[in-house]
C-alpha cells in the first residue's frame, strides 16, 4: 500500500470531511493540490472509486462481508474502467483504510510544516492549487465564449449541443443496481418502482482525446424540480461526473447515475435529463417513467 498517498487522503478528509470521498470533482481537485507528486495511475483509480460511489457501498457492507465486498468492487472497477486489477485492489484498500482503520481522522489537526523550507513549499503548493483552479475556469469560459462567437457568425441564436471539437449525438437513460447490473438497459421502458440508479449513456463524436473532462448533469421532474442533495450536489445541478474523452465517432460513454441502490426515489411522470459542460448545455432529453 502506498502509505504516502494514504497520508494525503487522510489530510484531505481532515480538511474537507468525508464528503470529499463522495464528490469526485472535489476529491480530484484535492488530490491535485495535496498529492500532485503521487503516481497518476493510483490517483486515477481512486477518483474512479469515488465516481462509482464505492465509499457508500463499503460503508453499507457488514464488517464480516467487507473483504468480499472489496474484492468484488476491485473486480468491477477492473471490468468497467479497464484498469489493472492490482491497481484497483490497492485503490479500494486505500479507501477502506481511511474509512475503517482511522475513525478519528476528521478530528485530527493538519500537520504543520516544521522547517522554513517546508513552510515555503506548502505556501507554493497552496498558490499552485489556486492557479490550477483558476486555469480550469478560464478554459471553461473560453469554450463558452468561443461557442457563442461561432453561433453568432453562423446565424444561430444560441448554442445547444456543440463544444469545440466535441459533439453529443444522442442521450439514453437506463437504470442499474448496487452491483452495476442493468435493471433497465439504456432506452428501455422505465418503471418508477424498479428504478435504483438512474443513469445517462451518451453517444458522441470527438476529434481529439481529452484525459480529464467534467460534465454536469441536471435531473428535473415533471413539476420542474431539480433533483439534488445539498450536501454533495454542485450549485444548480444534480451531480458532476469526471471522465476521459476518446477520439472517434459514435463513441459510447456511461455516466455515473443518481438514485438510491436500495429503493426508488423516482415517481411516475415525464422527466428531463440535461448534460452540461463548461456552463453550456450540450443536450436535453425527456424520458417517461411509468
Amino acid at each position: 500500500m502506498n502509505n504516502n498517498l494514504l497520508d494525503r487522503i487522510k489530510l484531505i478528509v481532515a480538511e474537507k470531511g468525508e464528503k470529499a470521498l463522495t464528490d469526485s470533482g472535489l476529491f480530484s481537485n484535492c488530490l491535485a493540490d495535496l498529492a500532485r507528486d503521487e503516481p497518476k495511475p493510483q490517483k486515477t483509480a481512486l477518483i474512479k472509486c469515488v465516481e462509482h460511489n464505492f465509499v457508500r457501498i463499503l460503508k453499507d457492507a457488514e464488517e464480516s462481508d467487507r473483504d468480499n465486498r472489496k474484492g468484488h468492487l476491485a473486480q468491477r472497477l477492473n471490468e468497467e474502467e479497464g484498469l489493472d486489477l492490482k491497481l484497483c485492489e490497492e485503490a479500494v484498500n486505500l479507501l477502506a483504510a481511511v474509512l475503517f482503520e482511522n475513525k478519528g481522522i476528521t478530528e485530527e489537526p493538519m500537520r504543520q510544516p516544521s522547517t522554513e523550507k517546508d513552510i515555503a513549499i506548502a505556501e507554493l503548493e497552496v498558490e499552485l492549487g489556486a492557479l490550477q483552479v483558476a486555469y480550469k475556469k478560464l478554459q471553461a469560459d473560453y469554450g463558452r465564449l468561443q461557442i457563442a462567437y461561432d453561433a453568432l457568425n453562423t446565424g444561430k441564436q444560441k448554442p445547444s449541443k456543440n463544444l469545440p471539437k466535441f459533439q453529443i449525438t444522442s442521450l439514453k437513460l437506463g437504470n442499474f443496481d448496487v452491483d452495476y447490473r442493468w435493471l433497465t438497459t439504456p432506452g428501455g421502458r422505465l418503471s418508477a418502482s424498479n428504478i435504483r440508479i438512474f443513469t445517462p449513456v451518451i453517444t458522441y463524436d470527438s476529434v481529439m482525446d481529452e484525459p480529464d473532462v467534467e460534465f454536469y448533469v441536471k435531473i428535473i421532474d415533471q413539476a420542474g424540480r431539480l433533483q439534488r442533495d445539498p450536501r454533495i450536489s454542485p450549485a444548480g445541478y444534480t451531480y458532476c461526473f469526471n471522465t476521459k474523452i476518446t477520439c472517434g465517432t459514435n463513441q459510447k460513454l456511461k455516466f455515473d447515475g443518481w438514485g438510491d441502490p436500495f429503493h426508488s426515489i423516482y415517481h411516475a411522470g415525464l422527466w428531463t435529463v440535461e448534460v452540461w459542460r463548461g456552463g453550456v448545455g450540450l443536450i436535453s432529453q425527456q424520458v417517461r417513467i411509468n
